[in-house]
């Protein structure tokens, strides 16, 4: 697998496809391989750049806090050795404070920007959940962390419409025999706490698209609507009924919406 050195560590990456360069950010603890069924589609139309956020996948797993900062910093490093100067984001939660991050200290390189699920800071309500995920993940036995992670992250109505694709995403979790490191876990959610754009946001320049579940109680709706009012030029969609992982819960319209958004951003 390819790696690129950054800040002292290797990151893992993946490319796909062809065509105007995309660069997929992860969530906490998810590897770059979590885009699969997104990649499907944006590989029809871009050049899909995924990586692994340290600490998370085959990239390192240095001890010690790390920022949004500090992993924006990772993404620039990746996308400079592949000698990629414009190029889109999307990022899912963590990975769309990384993606503010980015487009904040590097608004000439961002074609367009796709936050997903994402916040400018955390309040403390979500220090509440990170710390509640930080001790139980440290705790709990994979297979007891995985339910009750599930719970936070999918709506009611995707666990009475999905009961196989819940059951199937749990036990492939709880089954994982690499899982990531609690010290790897604690750092990321670090990172995700201690998040803070407020004051920065109206430095971004691109096209901005955010979407949000309507029924998201790990990541509030509120905190798609903050970013959506201090960043210029953004787009604003909502996922009725569906949570935090509207993304995969309503996938086609996620999928449509987010690649159309992009697509006309093209020339930019």
């Amino acid at each position: 697998m390819p790696v690129v050195k950054s800040n002292g560590i290797n990151i893992n990456y993946e490319e796909c496809g062809s065509g105007e360069p995309l660069l997929l950010i992860m969530g906490l603890s998810a590897p770059g391989a979590a885009w699969e069924q997104h990649v499907a589609e944006y590989k029809k139309h871009f050049r899909c750049i995924v990586l692994d956020n340290r600490g998370a996948g085959a990239s390192d797993k240095p001890a010690g806090d790390y920022t949004t900062e500090l992993m924006a910093s990772d993404c620039i490093h990746v996308m400079d050795a592949l000698g990629i100067e414009r190029f889109h984001i999307n990022g899912i939660s963590m990975g769309g404070a990384i993606a503010q991050q980015i487009a904040i200290m590097h608004p000439s390189r961002v074609k367009s920007c796709v936050i997903t699920a994402s916040w400018a800071v955390c309040g403390n309500y979500m220090k509440g959940v990170f710390e509640m995920f930080k001790n139980l993940r440290s705790t709990l036995a994979p297979k007891d962390f995985a339910p009750m992670f599930y719970l936070w992250l999918y709506s009611a109505k995707f666990y009475e419409e999905h009961p196989k694709e819940i059951e199937e995403g749990i036990r492939g979790n709880a089954g994982d025999p690499s899982p990531m490191p609690h010290h790897a876990f604690n750092s990321q959610a670090v990172a995700c706490m201690s998040h803070d754009t407020r004051g920065k946001l109206g430095d971004i320049i691109a096209p901005v698209l955010i979407t949000a579940g309507d029924k998201d109680i790990f990541t509030p709706i509120e905190c798609s609507h903050y970013l959506h009012e201090h960043i210029k030029n953004a787009e604003f969609e909502v996922f009725e009924d569906y949570a935090h992982t509207h993304h995969w819960e309503d996938l086609e319209r996620y999928n449509r919406v987010t690649t159309e958004f992009m697509k006309k951003n093209n020339n930019n």
